[in-house]
Parts: C-alpha cells; structure tokens; sequence
C-alpha cells in the first residue's frame, strides 16, 4: 500500500481539494516544486490532509468505527444489506485478507502521507508569510500524530512515516517500528502542534473545524493516558496527561471550551445549534448541501441507519440484566444514543447519536475530542495514581459530568476505595461516550479488551462462554490487535504479520 501511496499520491496529494489549481496546471505536470508555489496552494494542500481525513464520516467504509463491532457496544445488524466482512468483525472471524480492515490501513496512511507532502514542502518562510507555514505545519504535525498513534493503538509496531512515500528516497518499504518509538515521534508532533496552532475558531468561521491549539493539547494527554495503559504500561503517562489537560480545564475560557449543559445539543444536526456548542474541540464538519470539501456533507446516518453497519448490542436493551445494563433509568445519555428498544425486539435496535433527517447527505458533525473527554481523562489518571485527595477530585469530575449529561435525576456517586472507583468510572466512560469510536481503545488500554469481548459474543448469541475460548487460547495477545493487511504483507517484503495471523 506505501508503494501504491508513492506512484499515486505523490503527484495527486491535496489536487481534488482545489479546483482552481486544476483549472490552471495540468495534472500531468504537476511535482511537488510547481505546486507549492503560492500561499493559496499551501492551503489547498493542507485542506487535501482535512479532505482524506473526513472518510472517517463520510464514507460507507469508515476508517475506525469498524472497531464498535469489535467491541461490548456494538454488534453487526443481520437485517439489511448484509456483508460477510463486517460480520467477521463482529464475530471475531476475521482474517487479514478483510478488506475493511485494509481500508483502515491505506486510508490512515492516506492520511499521513499527505501530512508529510506538508511537511516537506510547505518550509519556504521567506517566500510565504510566516503565519501561514506555522500553521500549515502545526496541522499537517497533528493529523501525523494522530493517525501514526491510533494505527500503532491498532495494529502494534507499525511503519513510522516521516517523510513522504517516494521511490528516490528507498522508504516505499518501511519495516515496522516498535511502538514506543512511534509514540516518541508523535508526542514530539503535538509538542508542535500545540505550540503554533490558533487557540480556538468560531464554528461558522471560515476555520471553523480546522484543529486548534486545544485539540493538540487534548490529543497529548490521550497519547500520555494511553502510553500509561496497555501495552506499555508507563505510568509516569498520568501525571504527563493530567498536567496536560489541566490547562484545558485551568483555562477553558482562552481555548473557548465547557461542558455543554444539553447532552442531545452536542450531537444535533442543526446549524444554529452547533455554532454555540463549547463542547467540541476537533470535529468532521457536516453540511448537507455542499460538495466535497472542508465542510461537506457527512454519512454517519447512513452508516448506523440505511446500512446499518453498527447497531447496539444487548447491552443498551432498558431490560438488560443489571449487571450488564449501560444505562440506569432516567439518564438522558441513554436517547440520545440509542433507540429505545427492549430486550424482546433487539434486532430492531439502532445508534441514534447521529440524527441528521438525511442520511445521505447529512449535517452531522463527527466529534473526534470534546471537553467532556478532557474531563474523564483528567479522572482516570487522578483515579490511577490513587491516594484520598486524588481520588476525591475524580469524583468530583465524574458526577460533573454525569450529572450535567445525564441529569440530575441521577445520583452522585459514592466509593469505597480505589478499585470500586475505577469500576464505577469506567462504567460512566461507557454511558457518556458510547458511539464516539472510543470503546475498542478504552478496553485495550485497560487490558480487559478479550475477556470483555468473549462475555459479550456469549450473551449476544446466547451461547456458552468456551464457544469463544479461540480468542485467548492459545494465544492471549493475538486479538488485542489487529491483522496487517495482506495486500500490504505482499506488496511490502519489509513488513511481518502478527502473531497468530
């Protein structure tokens, strides 16, 4: 696939995204030298790593929420346009040959190879002004840290790209590199970002959706909690992250951020809505109406609704058992999420946090991170570190967040020490972030991916827990990541499958 990026995409990087520079230089002569040629170019470039970022929301093969299917949240729904391949997530059958999984791959390293194109070519601060490289460069930093740190959460070592796929360079087959060195490089990248993007845009500005200082801060201290989880285990990541996303919280006001008081305003559709929402921090813009581009529409509809790609699993049923029911009677969360369905018609069941009227060309925003994740990874890592006062503070943070989104119906919660606090927290992670692409990583971070995943399958499909015993037996590991591709095995000698794949 890196070689396919480098015959393809080193002459195509970021051209869709900018007609007008197709109207004035023919495809066939553009290089690299003749496209950075004004500051308009060197936005259309980084608008072209924004534009192959949004197949996150706005395709049928979405690069990651395949991974609500691999985990207790999400199943796969029999009823309409089935697909064997998505069914393999589900069910955990899958092989490297999936092709959904592929696209994970090649997308994310779409992604990254059009922020290294960036990277490398947008430098000329004498030429252009200043401001604008900066912030070329800060945002072309943060989306390579972002797709290198969740592809290495996914697949392990993976190949660290740091320079544009090209043949005269001989990096078209890069090995894999160990995951700590992976997260080295992109914490060094938002270290960047952080420092030269803007504070905050208005919504309806026309930067609205593009990253900002926030989201770079925000992002870090998910890289520090997660570097501190599974399966580096460094916990000096906790108080990395907590100093981090304290200045979030110190300083909401600057980055322009808060909880916002509506958990359904978050997620609506509607324009006038959105604009007011502080929640957000970096999000996929959707308007319905407008072609591809920064803010076109989105497909998150069509995904969980036509085609229904994910639906709830038991779980999220008003009548599960209590000791595997999401949501308590009264909490607001619960409707915003999910349909209201029962045990007894299940298969009807559907994700209803993305409500555009529209499926198809719908003004859903896909929010990436928002305040309320600032807020629970400060808790999580206060609730690690443990100790009274720290663990007090949690829990102030938690029935915040708890209280505001899910209502004051709601009562605060109590514990008893540590453990009872880190159950009672995870459970919230749950509720308040369901369908938001985070389920899969908060499992594998706290190492409880596979033993979640079997319980789950075997209340699913009503089946004995031994059914799913191939998931860790004989190999523990092989399933808290996922297959390298195989089109990539083939086409790269320098890359190794996983183990047990």
């Amino acid at each position: 696939m890196l070689k396919n990026i480098c015959l393809i995409l080193v002459l195509t990087c970021c051209i869709s995204s900018c007609k007008k520079f197709l109207e004035e230089v023919p495809q066939d002569q553009v290089t690299n030298s003749t496209f950075y040629a004004t500051e308009d170019d060197i936005v259309a470039s980084v608008d072209g790593i924004y534009n192959a970022a949004r197949f996150e929301a706005s395709s049928g093969l979405p690069i990651m929420f395949p991974l609500e299917q691999i985990s207790d949240d999400g199943a796969y729904s029999t009823n309409t346009n089935f697909v064997a391949e998505r069914s393999q997530l589900d069910i955990m059958t899958f092989t490297s040959a999936n092709s959904v999984i592929g696209g994970m791959w090649s997308r994310s390293y779409t992604v990254i190879n059009r922020a290294n194109n960036v990277i490398k070519y947008a430098t000329d601060s004498s030429k252009f002004n200043k401001k604008v490289i900066r912030l070329a460069q800060a945002q072309a930093r943060f989306f390579r840290a972002m797709y290198h740190f969740r592809m290495t959460q996914v697949f392990g070592d993976i190949p660290l790209m740091m320079a544009p796929a090209d043949i005269t360079l001989g990096n078209i087959y890069p090995s894999r590199t160990a995951t700590r060195i992976v997260y080295d490089s992109v914490i060094n990248d938002l270290k960047y970002a952080k420092a030269n993007l803007d504070s905050f845009y208005d919504y309806n500005s026309s930067n609205g959706g593009r990253v900002t200082a926030a989201a770079a801060k925000a992002l870090l201290g998910k890289v520090y909690l997660t570097m501190a989880g599974y399966p580096l285990n460094d916990a000096t990541g906790y108080q990395l992250a907590i100093n981090e996303l304290n200045d979030l919280i110190d300083n909401k006001a600057r980055y322009n951020i808060d909880l916002n008081p509506v958990y359904a305003n978050i997620f609506t559709p509607t324009l006038g809505t959105k604009q007011v929402d502080k929640e957000r921090i970096y999000f996929i813009r959707g308007t319905s109406g407008l072609a591809n581009s920064l803010q076109a529409f989105t497909r998150m509809g069509w995904t969980f609704r036509t085609f229904r790609y994910t639906t709830p699993s038991k779980d999220f049923a008003t009548d599960a058992p209590l000791a595997r029911r999401v949501y308590e009677t009264g909490d607001l969360r619960r409707n915003v999420s999910v349909s209201n369905y029962a045990l007894s018609n299940f298969s009807s069941s559907l994700v209803s946090k993305y409500n555009s009227p529209n499926n198809d060309d719908a003004s859903d925003d896909l929010i990436m991170l928002r305040y309320a994740d600032v807020l629970m990874m400060t808790a999580e890592s206060l609730i690690e570190i443990g100790g009274t006062a720290n663990l007090n503070t949690a829990l102030v943070i938690v029935n915040n967040v708890r209280r505001t989104h899910g209502g004051t119906i709601l009562p605060s919660l109590t514990y008893t020490d540590q453990a009872d606090l880190r159950v009672k927290f995870r459970l919230e992670q749950r509720r308040e972030f369901a369908f938001e692409c985070m389920r899969w990583f908060d499992l594998k971070r706290w190492d409880i991916l596979v033993p979640t995943i079997k319980a789950s399958l075997a209340n699913y499909y009503n089946k004995p827990l031994s059914d799913y015993d191939f998931l860790d037996n004989p190999d523990p590991n092989k399933f808290k990541v996922l297959p390298i591709p195989i089109q990539e095995i083939a086409n790269n000698p320098n890359v190794t499958q996983n183990p047990g794949f």
